[in-house]
């Protein structure tokens, strides 16, 4: 989940069923799925979670589970997990939220926990922090993962052209596991920073810098990359994008382009055809963005906090 390797990947799915028996009180069951390809890993999963007002302005959450192994090599087993959380949102200026979660799983026991704060020092200026650490302990051996950001924001709140995001990473990955042939213990600070600029409700351009040094037991390794990104809607449902990209790093160097075209097929909802020449495949550095050598294929979905509000006529809250 944590691996700093970017040949890594994992995929997982899950269905489950829920019931609200209380207000803020919820019983669920799941099945899940991990590495679907070959179904070597399947689970159910039942619990409870219950959250209650300690004041109008501090929202406390709990849960409990239990993780069962039904089919395949669980790597881990039966498991079973507790968890508190809170949230305060009293203040018009900043906010604050945190959870921490334990987890038992015979051959090993983790300690999860994560905070956040945002800060709103002005109508067009936003600070946040986030922290999230994670220590495992078993017979075999440790791991313990820490991960810390620090970002800013900015919005033109009148006029909406410009809006700009930088954020620095700090991340810590250390694995004393008896399986590895060596102890891995891996330092990473990422920072990069965003601009957008939208002239025209039909056009805006995008850029990116982003830089990450990674340290570990075999050395240093430095990696780069600029981008930008220009879409134009052709229609109310069609746009034409374009990116020019230059990623340095391992002592190579590569400039590059990329074309999409995309499609709105729903509310909010575009597809988009693409293809890319160029390759890059450090996850710290895109985000969001594909950036295998090739042809691709994407849906984005764009919402807003009207997605979350009810009908007040109808009775409800907004």
């Amino acid at each position: 989940m944590y691996g700093l390797n970017p040949s890594q990947s994992n995929d997982a799915t899950v269905l489950g069923y829920r019931h609200n028996y209380l207000q803020d009180t919820a019983m669920f069951s799941e099945y899940r799925l991990k590495d679907a390809v070959s179904g070597y890993d399947g689970a159910a999963a039942y619990g409870l979670r219950h959250g209650w007002n300690a004041t109008p302005n501090l929202k406390l959450n709990a849960s409990l589970e239990r993780l069962k192994c039904i089919q395949g090599n669980c790597a881990s087993g039966d498991t079973t997990a507790a968890a508190l959380g809170a949230a305060y949102t009293g203040s018009d200026t900043w906010k604050l939220s945190g959870k921490l979660e334990f987890r038992d799983a015979g051959v090993s026991d983790t300690w999860l926990g994560t905070a956040a704060a945002g800060f709103k020092f002005n109508r067009d200026f936003t600070g946040f922090t986030k922290a999230l650490i994670s220590k495992s302990t078993a017979t075999d051996g440790d791991r313990n993962y820490d991960n810390l950001q620090f970002g800013m924001a900015w919005r033109q709140t009148e006029r909406n052209v410009w809006n700009a995001l930088a954020k620095v990473q700090l991340i810590r990955d250390r694995n004393t596991s008896k399986l590895l042939a060596a102890v891995t213990d891996t330092k990473a600070t990422v920072a990069s920073v965003h601009l957008n600029y939208q002239p025209t409700s039909r056009f805006i351009m995008s850029g990116r810098a982003a830089t990450k040094r990674s340290n570990d037991v075999h050395g240093s390794v430095g990696l780069s990359l600029a981008s930008l990104r220009a879409t134009y809607d052709i229609t109310d449902r069609i746009d034409l994008g374009a990116v020019v990209s230059h990623f340095a790093g391992n002592g190579t160097k590569q400039t590059g382009l990329g074309l999409e075209a995309g499609l709105l097929v729903g509310r909010g909802l575009w597809a988009s055809l693409g293809y890319n020449w160029f390759e890059v495949k450090d996850k710290d550095l895109l985000d969001s963005d594909y950036g295998n050598k090739g042809m691709y294929f994407r849906l984005r979905y764009k919402f807003d906090e009207s997605l979350f509000q009810r009908n007040a006529n109808n009775g409800g809250a907004q």
